[in-house]
C-alpha cells in the first residue's frame, strides 16, 4: 500500500471516529430479510472502510498482475526485436567484410537477404547500390541509392553514392546539385570540395571551379599537396581566361591570365597567351615584357621562340643575342641544352660560325645527336674538315645507339637490358626499341 493510500485511510478513520462520537446510537444492518446485525455506527463505518480497502487492494493486485503479464509480453516482443537487430547487425558487418575483400557476388547475396527482412535498411541499400554500379548496372544503383536517400535524406554516404551514380551516367547537373547538398552539411571537407571542383571541371565551368579550388587550397595543410593545388588553381584561372580569349574578349582574358600568374609564377601557358593577348591588342611593349619575365621564371624555349620571332621581325638582333645570353646564363635545368642548341642554330643562320661553335661546345652532354649535326654543319661552313668528320662520326654513333636503345612505352624510361617488367614503373611487357 502506498503512502497516499495510508494517508487516505487515516483521514477516513478519523472522520469515522468523529462521526461515531457525534452519533453514539447503534444501528441495525440487514444482510437478509430475516438476518440483521445490531452494531454501533462507528463499527459500521470502519467495516465499510475495511471492505473498501480490501477491494482496493484486490483491484490494485489485479492491475499489477495484468501489468506483469503485459510486461512479460513486451519483454518477449523486445527480445524478439533485439534478436532480429543483432542478426541484422551481424549480417551487415559480414556483408561489409565480404565487400571489402572484393567478393561482390557473395556480398550482394548477403545484402539481398538483409533487405528481405529489413527493406528500408539504409546501409544495405548503399552497399548493394555500390555493387550494382561496379557490376555495370548504373540505373539499378541509382534506384537503390535514391530509395536510401528518401529514407535518410541527411545520410552523407547515401548522397555521396548518389553523386557517384549521376557521374557514371553523365548527369553532371544532378551530380553537382547532390554534392552541394553534402557541402552544406560539411562545408570544410576537402574531399567533397575536390569532387565538386571536378564536377565543375567536367562541365567546363571554370568560374565556379575556381571558386571551389580557392577553398580547397586554403584547407590543404600538406605543403607538397598545397603546391599542387595551387598550380591547379592557376590552371583553372588560366582556362577561364582562355574561354574569354576564344570569345574575343581580350581585356577580360588579360585580367584572368594576370590573375593566374599571381597565383603561380610558373604557369607557362599564361605567359605565352598573355603575351599573345597584349600583341593582339597592339601593346607590343607589354607583350615583350611578359615574355621576358616568363623566360626568366620558366626558361622555356617556347617563350624564346616567340621572342625570337618578334625581334627578327623588328630586325632587333642585338637584343635577341642579349636575350639568348641571359636565358642560357640563368638556366640551370633541362631546358639549358635546348636553349644552347637554339642559340647555335640562330648564329649559324646569321653566318656567325665561330659563335655557333663556341655556343654548341658549351653543352656538357655530348650524347646529343642534334648537337653533333649542328656542329658538323658549323665546321663544314668553316671548312674545318677534321672536326667536321669527328662531328659526323659522333652523330652516326649516336644514331646507332639510339636505334638499339630500349625504352618503356609507359614511362619512357630508357633501359640497357631487356626485362619482362620495366625497372622503373614495373609495367609488364612494356619495353621496346626507341626507334621503331
Amino acid at each position: 500500500m502506498t503512502l497516499k493510500h495510508i494517508v487516505l485511510l487515516l483521514i477516513f478513520s478519523l472522520l469515522s471516529v468523529y462521526i461515531a462520537f457525534l452519533n453514539p446510537n447503534e444501528v441495525d444492518v440487514y444482510l437478509t430479510q430475516s438476518f440483521s446485525l445490531h452494531m454501533p455506527m462507528v463499527i459500521l463505518l470502519l467495516g465499510f472502510i475495511l471492505v473498501g480497502v480490501i477491494i482496493t487492494s484486490i483491484l490494485n493486485w489485479m492491475v499489477k498482475v495484468k501489468s506483469s503479464f503485459g510486461n512479460l509480453k513486451n519483454y518477449f516482443q523486445q527480445n524478439q526485436v533485439e534478436k532480429r537487430l543483432q542478426w541484422s547487425r551481424g549480417q551487415y558487418e559480414r556483408g561489409e567484410n565480404v565487400f571489402a575483400a572484393g567478393n561482390l557476388d557473395k556480398a550482394k547475396g548477403i545484402f539481398n537477404k538483409l533487405l528481405e527482412e529489413f527493406p528500408n535498411h539504409v546501409g544495405a541499400l548503399n552497399y548493394k547500390g555500390e555493387i550494382e554500379r561496379k557490376q555495370g548496372h548504373a540505373d539499378l544503383a541509382l534506384e537503390l541509392h535514391s530509395k536510401a536517400s528518401k529514407i535518410a535524406p541527411g545520410n552523407l554516404k547515401t548522397l555521396s553514392n548518389l553523386a557517384e551514380d549521376y557521374s557514371s551516367n553523365g548527369s553532371l547537373a544532378q551530380e553537382t546539385s547532390t554534392l552541394e547538398k553534402i557541402r552544406q552539411k560539411e562545408p570544410e571537407s576537402p574531399l567533397i570540395l575536390t569532387r565538386i571542383r571536378d564536377a565543375y571541371l567536367k562541365k567546363d565551368d571554370w568560374k565556379n571551379a575556381a571558386e571551389v579550388q580557392k577553398r580547397v587550397v586554403s584547407l590543404t595543410r600538406d605543403k607538397t599537396q598545397e603546391q599542387k593545388e595551387q598550380e591547379l588553381f592557376s590552371q583553372i584561372i588560366y582556362r577561364n581566361g582562355l574561354a574569354y580569349w576564344e570569345k574575343g574578349q581580350v581585356d577580360s582574358a588579360i585580367s584572368e591570365f594576370k590573375k593566374a600568374l599571381r597565383i603561380s609564377g610558373n604557369c607557362l601557358p599564361a605567359y605565352i597567351t598573355l603575351g599573345d593577348a597584349y600583341l593582339k591588342s597592339g601593346n607590343k611593349k607589354n607583350a615583350l615584357k611578359t615574355w621576358e619575365v616568363g623566360l626568366t621564371y620558366t626558361h622555356s624555349p617556347l617563350i624564346l621562340m616567340r621572342l625570337q620571332k618578334m625581334f627578327q621581325e623588328s630586325d632587333d638582333l642585338k637584343n635577341l643575342e642579349r636575350i639568348y645570353r641571359e636565358a642560357i646564363k640563368s638556366s640551370n635545368n633541362s631546358f639549358r641544352s635546348t636553349l644552347v642548341l637554339m642559340n647555335g642554330a640562330f648564329y649559324m643562320n646569321r653566318g656567325k660560325t665561330e659563335e655557333a661553335i663556341e655556343s654548341l661546345e658549351t653543352i656538357q652532354h655530348e650524347n646529343s645527336m642534334l648537337r653533333s649535326v649542328l656542329l658538323a654543319n658549323a665546321y663544314r661552313q668553316k671548312q674545318d674538315t677534321s672536326n667536321t668528320e669527328k662531328a659526323v662520326q659522333s652523330a652516326i654513333d649516336l644514331a646507332n645507339e639510339t636505334l638499339l636503345k630500349m625504352v618503356c612505352t609507359e614511362c619512357n624510361t630508357p633501359v640497357k637490358e631487356w626485362a619482362s617488367h620495366c625497372p622503373n614503373c614495373k609495367t609488364w611487357n612494356s619495353l621496346t626499341l626507341a626507334v621503331h
